[in-house]
Order: structure tokens, then sequence, then C-alpha cells
């Protein structure tokens, strides 16, 4: 079944359908801005002590700008947020390739965190919205099974041409392409914008201080009296730190095994995206022919990643090193799009926005520890970052396992 017929079977209007290309392109750029930056600080200096330190600062930003991003999201039209982020962010990485052609290394970085940094949260929390907002209930679980497809796809081919384009071009010439990624998503939006005509829905004061305490007050009372909210809440928290160490480690990986050639980093990269992609379709199916892993789906996925992250610096070629990155990728998706729908499930409809917010920001200050400790960790011992890893993964899955025990015995 090809793309377009595929669209079409899931009744989306064109509107959802141009937002979700935009969406495609956007991660497009996000994928060159991951593998372009974690080179570019590692030729500079060395060590992934620097692009740790950018990850960091991403957490950071979530956790400053998610609450308000949130509650910004709900009182005006995702879409116009979407738009001027985009606008924004092409900007920042068009003026960051000029920097970084007239050799400002450092403001060339610094352009690029921020650009990512700043609008993420208002762009994450927007696109949420669009999907509640401009698509009925009928279709929001096939829209969403799309825009994780999308989202991981655009990625992906973002990490493989910025790997191939770096062989044959100068980074700054590679930032400035990722500018134009955003341009082209800016533009596709900009047209849902101008249909919606207007495109600006206020709901409430904008910098209302006190309305935005009285919402949280109502969403940590919501939490406090149910404990299974807390506990779901909790449980999609683990993926990500799988997500965020291939992330910081396979430039480590790459040049430790293969002296950092830019091809198989790339290559590297693109087995884990495409397994989260293959692991979004057909995990399903393969659960019919192992039930005992469906059986055991809650705990059992997370600690699957744990070990194949163990296993991962003892392979001694590339394709052991593609199978078990290809593997992680498939339980990493399934385990956190499983985490997330029980999530979703859990949180009654008026405080959805509030509660995601809430677990980004526990995802945050999580990765924010764990990034500085893994940073320094790498520096020192190659692979004992691996096991550490894994280590953290056990321990987080036997916490909240306990838990949730504790939790249904109060109810």
């Amino acid at each position: 079944m090809n793309f377009e017929r595929f669209i079409l079977n899931q009744k989306l209007s064109i509107e959802s359908q141009k937002f979700l290309l935009a969406i495609f392109i956007t991660n497009i750029g996000n994928g060159f801005y991951t593998l372009t930056l974690s080179k570019l600080i590692y030729d500079k200096t060395g060590s992934i002590l620097g692009f740790g330190l950018i990850l960091m600062s991403e957490q950071v930003a979530k956790i400053l700008l998610q609450t308000y991003a949130g509650y910004i999201a709900d009182k005006i039209s995702p879409i116009k947020i979407c738009k001027y982020s985009d606008l924004f962010r092409g900007i920042l990485f068009l003026l960051a390739a000029v920097c970084l052609y007239h050799k400002n290394f450092l403001l060339c970085v610094s352009l690029t965190t921020f650009a990512v940094n700043f609008f993420k949260p208002f762009y994450i929390a927007s696109a949420f919205c669009f999907a509640i907002y401009y698509n009925p209930s009928e279709v929001l679980k096939k829209y969403n099974a799309l825009f994780l497809g999308l989202k991981q796809g655009g990625y992906l081919i973002g990490v493989m041409m910025s790997g191939l384009l770096l062989v044959f071009l100068n980074t700054h010439d590679v930032i400035f392409l990722d500018g134009i990624t955003y341009f082209i998503s800016f533009l596709l939006i900009h047209s849902i914008f101008n249909y919606f005509k207007g495109g600006t829905i206020i709901r409430g004061s904008l910098f209302s201080i006190s309305e935005l305490i009285r919402d949280w007050k109502e969403t940590i009372r919501l939490i406090k009296n149910d404990s299974r909210l807390i506990v779901a809440v909790l449980k999609p928290c683990l993926d990500p730190i799988i997500f965020c160490f291939i992330q910081i480690m396979l430039v480590p990986l790459s040049v430790q095994f293969y002296h950092g050639k830019p091809i198989v980093l790339s290559l590297l990269q693109s087995a884990f995206v495409f397994g989260m992609i293959i692991g979004h379709y057909s995990m399903e199916k393969i659960y019919v022919f192992f039930p005992f892993l469906l059986k055991q789906r809650e705990n059992s996925l997370p600690i699957i990643q744990g070990i194949l992250i163990a296993c991962l610096p003892f392979g001694n070629n590339i394709y052991i090193h593609l199978f078990i990155l290809f593997i992680t990728g498939i339980f990493n998706t399934d385990s956190l799009s499983y985490h997330y729908s029980q999530l979703q499930k859990e949180t009654p409809s008026s405080y959805q926005a509030k509660i995601v917010s809430i677990y980004l920001i526990i995802t945050s200050l999580m990765l924010g520890f764990y990034i500085s400790v893994i940073s320094y960790m790498e520096m020192y011992h190659f692979y004992l970052s691996f096991l550490f890893t894994a280590l953290i993964i056990f321990c987080l899955s036997l916490i909240i396992k306990i838990l949730k025990n504790y939790s249904l015995k109060l109810q």
C-alpha cells in the first residue's frame, strides 16, 4: 500500500495531511541537528562531554518552559505556534551556518542549541493540541499512528542524509540545509494557517499567573489522590533514557570500533531509528507468535532493552552492532507507545495536556541527571557506561513495579 492510499484510508483532512508532512520535514531537520552537532563538537573537543551538556541543556529548557508551554498551547492556535517556531528555527540555523563559515564555533553551537531547546517545548505541546482540535475522535488513533511513524521516519532520513552529506560537504553547509528544512515546514504550516481564517483561539489570559497556578493546583491534587496515575506517569520515563543513551554513545562507539567514519555512524543511527519504525507497526504481529511477551509486556520491555544495551559494546563487528541497535529500536518504540497509551487511558480528558507536561518534566529531570553522569563516565571507562545504563533501567523498573503493587493495595 503506497503512502497516498494509506493516508486516504485514514479519512484525514487535507489540513491534517499537510501538518503530518510538516512534522515529517521538521524531523528531518532534527535528524540533521543531532548527528551534525554531535560530530562537530566531538571533532572540536575529542569528547562527548560537550554534546552531553547540549542534551542536558535541552532537558533544563523543558523543565523551565514546559509548564508555560502547555498553558500557552491551550490558549493560542497550535497552528500559529508551530508555524512561527519553524520560521524562527530556520532563521537561527541559517545564521548559525554563517557563523560557522566564519569560524565562530561557539556562536554556531549557541544559536542551534537555542533554536532547538527554546521552541521544542512549545512545538510539542502544540502538535499534541492539533491532533485534538482538528481531527474527529474516531480518527485520532490513526492520526497518532501516522504522526509517530512520520516523526521517526523523518528523523531517520535526516540522520542518514546528514551522515552522507558530511562526507561531501562542510559542516556549515549541512547546517544551512538544516535551516532550509524548517523553512519548508513553515511554508506547509502557513498554508494551513491561512485555511483557518484568523488562526487564533484565545481562551482566557495568556499571562495570568493566578490562572496558571490554579490550573496546576487542580492537576497536582488529582495526582495526589490517584496513585495509579503516578505509576502511569513514571512508566514511560524509562524509554527516553535508552533513546538518549543511543544518541550520546553512537559517536564514541563508531570511534572505538570504526575510526569515527561518518557513513558508519549514519548506519548505526539509522539501524536504531529504523527499528523504531518497524516496531511501531509490527510488534502486535510478533506478540501473536510469542504470547508470553505480551503477558509480560509491561515489565519485560524496558528490561530487554537494558540487556541489549549491556551487550552492545561487546559485539566485534558492524553486523552485530546494527542488529542490536535495530532490535533495541523495535522494543523501544513498542514500550513507549504502550506505556504512553496507558497514561492516556488513566488520565481524565480535561487534564491530558497538564499530565503530559508533568511526564515531560519528570523525564527531563531524569535525563538531565543521567546525561551528566554518563558523559563523565564515558571519558574514563567506555564499557562501564553501557553496563551502568543497563543497571539504571533494571533499578527503575524494579522501583516502578514496587510502586504499582503498592497502588493496587490502596485500591
